[in-house]
């Protein structure tokens, strides 16, 4: 009896072995696009990359056409499934890994190789805006730019502020402000910014003259004047992704910002072309401002057993190449990179890989990306978590969507106390104390009247005591001076 049912029960595993060697080909040559072992590859091919950009073709062609800027996202929905179908039939895409998010406004889906990509519903600019406050919510950013200067920089540094605030912006304009500098307003241009209205009419030489590239790298190479500042407060870095600055109504208060921390002792990089590379090279700064849009991203895997996954990622500029599929292939195939649209984002795995070791060492890093922490009711700290494990002292993030106004402005309170020689912790207190606990008490202070659900709220993890190398006995008012003085002489050359 025993061994009867020994061999009815080999009987069946041998069946079970020539069903799955029999139909598991076929069933994968009729649908075109089956799901394949999870074992992930040990890295891409040259066929695979070409066979990832067959796909992107056809996904940039859509995404980037017209016809689709112009769509609902109902009508967008229906376009990107009509595309992975067609390239699932091609063997392109895995036909069972599609999966719509429509609460994240991402379709997903994995490629033959096992990269995972994804189509966008909506421009991540729109998550946050209604028709009826677009006017609040962008603050006049499609028209003009402001900033206004924190009150408390000390009597001294507002009445140097004019100076201390010359900077070359995007256009290769150079801008003399004037005395009343509480809020500072620009046209925006066809090719960036034209000189601002009342600035024009006061000192037309200064604010319409371009610079040449000559002048414009002195000006740049140029030093402290000895003895001026005896040493910077540290070394940071933007890094802005939001665009790629091209008639951008962004990019000139970023171009502000850094202008008026450089005048402060920070010494501050822009970064406009932020690439996968970029981001591994974090470690050569005291400070990292992730200027970045953010998603979660939800994806299937698994052959037998379905499960699915969400995370927050963070969305690039840096389109996808054949060349760079290869060279980034092992990140790809581990899910440290995904492509949305034909470009690069990055998930908290790729900061835990590429820190690995705790180069970032005692780096500040400040997210501005949404979802960076997740959502309300699903909390995420795996990018906080994989940055401190990385080295960095203190990571600053949101939770849920943020406002682009009031992430600008909690981002400039803070950089700028901490310039000034507060702890990150003190600097975070004051934007807040300024701006509000979250987007939606900022909000609804301007006069908004439909806020988005959930509030986005900035949030510390790490050394909340962390802080830039600001001498002690070299107060606010005597680096404003120092830096008006530096800026007078990049004038007096320029001219």
């Amino acid at each position: 009896m025993k061994e009867q049912r020994h061999r009815i029960l080999c009987a069946v595993c041998a069946l079970a072995l020539v069903l799955t060697a029999v139909l598991a080909p076929a069933a994968w040559a009729a649908d075109g696009a089956g799901e394949v072992q999870d074992t992930a590859k040990p890295t891409l091919t040259t066929d695979d990359a070409a066979e990832m950009q067959q796909a992107d073709a056809a996904v940039t062609a859509l995404t980037g056409s017209d016809e689709y800027e112009q769509m609902s996202r109902e009508e967008r929905l229906t376009s990107a499934l009509a595309e992975l179908d067609e390239l699932a039939r091609k063997g392109l895409v895995r036909r069972d890994s599609i999966r719509t998010d429509e609460e994240n406004g991402i379709v997903s889906f994995t490629y033959r190789c096992g990269v995972l990509g994804g189509i966008l519903l909506t421009e991540p600019e729109d998550e946050t805006l209604d028709e009826e406050n677009a006017e609040t919510e962008t603050a006049s950013s499609d028209h003009a730019l402001s900033l206004r200067l924190p009150p408390d920089l000390g009597a001294e540094m507002q009445k140097s502020r004019a100076a201390l605030l010359r900077r070359t912006v995007l256009g290769g304009i150079l801008l003399t402000l004037p005395d009343e500098l509480d809020e500072m307003t620009f046209d925006a241009g066809d090719n960036g910014l034209r000189a601002p209205r009342d600035i024009a009419q006061c000192t037309p030489r200064t604010a319409e003259m371009p610079l040449t590239d000559d002048v414009r790298q002195a000006a740049e190479a140029r030093q402290y004047r000895e003895n001026a500042l005896p040493e910077a407060i540290g070394r940071a870095a933007i890094y802005y992704a939001f665009d790629n600055t091209v008639n951008s109504s962004r990019f000139p208060y970023y171009s502000y910002m850094q202008g008026f921390w450089e005048g402060m002792g920070l010494r501050t990089t822009m970064n406009t072309r932020v690439t996968l590379s970029d981001l591994r090279r974090m470690n050569k700064y005291d400070l990292c401002i992730l200027s970045a849009h953010g998603a979660y991203y939800t994806y299937s895997y698994g052959t037998f057993r379905k499960h699915t996954r969400t995370e927050p990622i963070i969305l690039l500029t840096e389109a996808s190449t054949l060349y760079k599929d290869i060279i980034y292939g092992f990140d790809l195939l581990a899910h440290r990179i995904i492509k949305l649209n034909g470009l690069y984002c990055v998930t908290a795995d790729f900061f835990r890989n590429a820190y690995r070791s705790g180069q970032l060492s005692n780096t500040i890093i400040y997210s501005e990306t949404c979802e960076f922490l997740g959502v309300t009711n699903s909390v995420d700290e795996s990018m906080a978590e994989a940055l401190l494990a990385g080295g960095a002292r203190t990571v600053l993030g949101y939770v849920n969507n943020v406002y682009t106004v009031y992430s600008r402005s909690m981002l400039w309170d803070t950089i700028n106390h901490l310039a000034m020689g507060q702890t990150i912790g003190r600097a975070l207190a004051h934007a807040k104390d300024t701006y509000g606990e979250n987007d939606i008490i900022w909000y609804t202070e301007q006069g908004g009247r439909r806020p988005h659900a959930a509030a986005a709220c900035l949030v510390l993890y790490g050394d909340e005591n962390a802080r830039l190398n600001v001498p002690e006995n070299f107060s606010p008012e005597e680096r404003a001076e120092a830096a008006e003085d530096m800026l007078a002489d990049v004038l007096e050359s320029a001219a």
